[in-house]
């Protein structure tokens, strides 16, 4: 492993964070807005009907959206990046450059990373707001990491 190009590595990471916000609207706010409205609506059948006793009932569901958010982002952002790569001809650049497959395999895994983790983090902040689930962020941190790496790698 110690042949890597960690130069390389950073670049196409930073690259890859870059293109995710410079498309703010569809990479950042359309994610939250989703999130909200899964929560109003829950919140608003929650009032009509009693569903739970405790009250507890969003302070359950909302991490499993907020986890869902950050698989569809993890997806989308891997895949369209992948495709417009190919589509106008920068992966071939890529396969042609002097770096590993491994390198471009990493850069891509850090960048999508980050991004999973940015994802999560602003649902997190955005429905505290909203709800009081506070006592659940380091689990939720800890299981957006995870399952990020996970289904990137699928």
């Amino acid at each position: 492993m110690s042949n890597l190009s960690y130069c390389a590595i950073k670049t196409i990471s930073f690259q890859k964070i870059r293109e995710f916000f410079s498309e703010f609207q569809y990479t950042i706010i359309s994610p939250l807005i989703s999130t909200v409205i899964f929560v109003v609506i829950l919140r608003t059948i929650r009032n009509y009907y009693s569903l739970d006793e405790n009250g507890n009932y969003l302070n359950f569901v909302v991490p499993g959206i907020i986890i869902m958010t950050v698989m569809q982002v993890s997806y989308q952002n891997i895949s369209e990046s992948l495709i417009f790569m190919k589509q106008i001809g920068s992966f071939n650049d890529y396969l042609m450059s002097p770096i590993s497959r491994t390198e471009i395999l990493l850069s891509m895994l850090t960048a999508s990373i980050f991004v999973g983790i940015f994802t999560g983090l602003s649902n997190i902040i955005v429905l505290t707001f909203l709800l009081n689930f506070i006592h659940l962020i380091f689990f939720l941190l800890f299981t957006i990491y995870f399952l990020h790496l996970l289904f990137f790698l699928l």
